[in-house]
């Protein structure tokens, strides 16, 4: 963490760490498919009391996305709860897209179902991401009980 958090200050040179610098940052990683840096970055960032934001989290789903890093993105979506962030469409839907396209497909299930017991509402991205996982696994009678 303390090599990351100095790469960041590199990084940025001489800029203050604050959410727009900070999602700029991720989506770079995004581009380059660095997911583990983008989640680690992110943990540093937690570190250093910046507030974390639902732009923050998109930016590192985007990155957990590009490389299927299912682990990542469930680690982003469950420290939403520790930074004080209502988890919302948003977050759910690019989690569940990363477990899509990492062959996650009851790990989608099981957050489809979490959603359930939210105030969040669910909707066709949802669905089909849901759907698209398990289906990609060859599990489609799970796809007829959606």
């Amino acid at each position: 963490p303390d090599v990351l958090t100095r790469f960041l200050h590199r990084h940025m040179g001489n800029s203050i760490l604050d959410q727009r610098s900070v999602v700029k940052l991720l989506l770079e990683l995004a581009d380059a498919r660095e997911a583990d840096l983008a989640v680690a970055a992110l943990g540093c960032l937690r570190q250093q009391r910046l507030q974390v934001n639902t732009w923050v989290a998109s930016a590192t789903l985007k990155a957990c996305r590009k490389t299927s890093a299912w682990a990542g993105a469930l680690q982003v979506l469950r420290g939403l709860a520790d930074d004080r962030v209502e988890m919302d469409l948003v977050t759910y839907n690019g989690t569940i897209s990363v477990c899509e396209k990492g062959g996650q497909w009851v790990l989608a299930l099981a957050l489809l179902r979490e959603m359930a017991g939210t105030s969040v509402e669910r909707d066709t991205i949802t669905y089909n991401a849901v759907a698209s996982a398990c289906a990609n696994c060859g599990e489609w009678c799970q796809v007829l009980q959606l």
